[in-house]
């Protein structure tokens, strides 16, 4: 196939594939085209399978703002990085910032100081 009409079959598939997807006809498509009918065939089978089993989903908005900031070159800041760490991180940090002030209540309530041993500066006695 030259080129031209590597074009021509491109143009004919996605209009072939725009009809189906709108319940239209595609055999007066086809009629049009200067492609013969065997050429497209077998493609027309593939483009109305894929067109019978593949179903449009609408993706989420976070997914939507997610590859936005993506493809834009955005960094995350740390309020989306926090957000969207699993929920047991979450829970760790929660219980670590809870013990680290009991352990600092614990230590005013009881009292314990740094150790404030004697030091003895004399020099030792030579026997």
């Amino acid at each position: 196939m030259s080129s031209s009409s590597d074009v021509k079959m491109q143009a004919l598939l996605d209009a072939v594939t725009v009809a189906l997807q709108h319940d239209d006809d595609i055999d007066k498509i086809i009629r049009k085209s200067s492609i013969p009918r065997e050429d497209v065939d077998g493609l027309v089978d593939v483009i109305h399978s894929l067109n019978a089993n593949l179903i449009p989903v609408q993706p989420s908005a976070a997914f939507a703002e997610q590859l936005h900031s993506e493809l834009m070159g955005a960094r995350p800041n740390v309020v989306n990085r926090v957000v969207q760490m699993p929920a047991r991180v979450h829970v760790a940090a929660i219980l670590a910032v809870i013990i680290g002030f009991v352990l600092i209540i614990y230590r005013r309530i009881v009292g314990v100081a740094p150790s404030t041993q004697e030091v003895n500066t004399e020099e030792p006695a030579i026997v």
